[in-house]
């Protein structure tokens, strides 16, 4: 009559382990699309000028303080929690106030006045709109495995006589690659006087569970160029680095280490200041000529307002019906201009995407099937019977309704 719940008992111990691996890849695939997100905003910020010929970014390279920048981007709010489209795909939206980011230009201007390209009080003056404007951005991560699954884009000539297998092996040659980035920007770190991590790293089981957990983490990236090279990017926490070089470390008698936890301490700080994002690069053989196929409306790459919010609003008048017949209304207008305005984005640099969509038939009408997704956030009933209404429609969600639909 007991064994059941003996049984039961048992097998919550065995899958216990199982299940905190579970959750460590799910908590690292959040924390890469994070840092995807953040690095998706620190894009968006050094691209805004503060005078005709001087960017963000020509500030924070006059100054060398992108370190500086990226403190306040890692302060950004997450909105919601994770969004997990599939079983391996996480999405993380993060919104950061422009008033802080603002600030934060502003004090590298002033701590660095001998070598700022503008003024503090001048950006200052040049940023004051910034108080009522968000920076927004999204961040998408995959589990490791599921990459080599992926394929280039329907049309793509170029990879047309490339079979599976050399597609996947290209892949992987890739992931590899980013893995050994990662190891490589560490070899050189003491541990101590005359040993390094490159001496640690000599250990083959060492250095075989470090090439393991690097290729385990999760990818933010995966472009597919026209010359069959395969690029992937793995974000790879330094901090989480080290703690796995650690413990690898802790019972190898014969592998150099540190004498102290001090020491330790001291080669924890030079891991962390290792890049989180590594890329490799992986090329596959075309096999064999394929049958032509037609070239794909979409660009390889995903533009860069895919990260971003799409907005539009639209005021309707009183209608016969009410509140509710109006707001339906200016609904359906909001939703008119924010066609014009998704029409109006750059697909590359010499074609936006209504033009593509004026020779594509079924891009046309998976953008129309994309507005739907359009959702009103900002409902205004005005004293005149009117009403502005506000729609938004994320970025994301338009160009995987355009893949779909092209």
């Amino acid at each position: 009559m007991f064994k059941p719940l003996y049984a039961l008992i048992f097998a919550g111990i065995l899958l216990a382990p199982t299940l905190r691996a579970a959750d460590d890849i799910k908590d690292a695939q959040v924390a890469a699309a994070t840092s995807n997100a953040i690095e998706a905003l620190r894009a968006d910020v050094t691209d805004e000028p503060l005078s005709p010929k001087v960017t963000v970014q020509d500030l924070l390279k006059k100054t060398d303080s992108s370190a500086e920048l990226m403190k306040t981007l890692r302060r950004a709010q997450r909105v919601g929690g994770a969004r997990w489209i599939d079983d391996q795909t996480c999405q993380v939206r993060l919104e950061l106030s422009g008033d802080r980011v603002a600030d934060a230009l502003v004090t590298i201007a002033e701590e660095h006045a001998d070598t700022s390209p503008i003024p503090a009080d001048a950006i200052r003056q040049k940023l004051k709109s910034w108080d009522d404007r968000t920076f927004v951005a999204t961040g998408t991560s995959a589990a490791s495995d599921l990459i080599a699954g992926l394929k280039p884009m329907a049309g793509n000539e170029a990879w047309a006589g490339v079979s599976n297998e050399a597609r996947k092996a290209a892949i992987l040659s890739a992931k590899q690659t980013a893995a050994q980035h990662a190891i490589d920007g560490v070899k050189e770190i003491k541990l101590t006087k005359s040993k390094t991590v490159a001496d640690a790293l000599a250990n083959k089981e060492v250095n075989d569970a470090m090439m393991a957990w690097a290729q385990s983490r999760p990818a933010t990236s995966v472009q597919f160029r026209d010359d069959l090279a395969v690029e992937v990017t793995l974000v790879v926490p330094p901090g989480e680095m080290f703690d796995v070089f650690r413990t690898t470390l802790h019972d190898k008698k014969n592998v150099p280490q540190p004498a102290s936890d001090e020491d330790w301490a001291r080669v924890r700080k030079e891991f962390v200041d290792r890049p989180t994002n590594v890329t490799g690069r992986g090329r596959a053989v075309s096999e064999a000529a394929s049958k032509p196929q037609l070239v794909s409306a979409l660009p390889d790459e995903a533009p860069k307002w895919v990260s971003q919010p799409l907005t539009a609003e639209a005021t309707a008048e009183h209608a016969n019906g009410g509140k509710l017949r109006t707001a339906r209304a200016a609904e359906d207008k909001a939703k008119e201009e924010l066609r014009k305005k998704i029409d109006a984005l750059y697909l590359t640099s010499n074609q936006t995407i209504g033009d593509a969509a004026k020779q594509n038939k079924p891009l046309d009408s998976a953008l129309d099937q994309a507005l739907e997704k359009a959702k009103p956030y900002k409902v205004d009933y005005r004293s005149d019977g009117s009403v502005n209404v506000k729609v938004m429609l994320d970025g994301r969600d338009l160009w995987n309704a355009m893949q779909d639909g092209d």
